[in-house]
């Protein structure tokens, strides 16, 4: 077993000038899967806090669902 455990990525979207932490996002606002907060649409992320390259499309973001 590795002595390692896995990394956990902070994924945050900036939506209305804001960053914010995100568990899901989609091309589909009727995405099929369990979601909890809606956040809105966007083309800018930031994993880790390094900012990626602007997406082709804008998705739908949704805030991690309390468990």
């Amino acid at each position: 077993m590795s002595e390692h455990a896995p990394k956990e990525s902070l994924s945050e979207v900036k939506i209305n000038g804001e960053w914010n932490v995100y568990g899901l996002m989609s091309k589909n606002f009727h995405t099929p899967y369990p979601k909890g907060e809606y956040l809105g649409t966007s083309k800018e992320i930031k994993i880790d806090g390094s900012e990626q390259k602007p997406l082709k499309v804008e998705y739908h973001y949704w805030m991690k669902a309390e468990k």
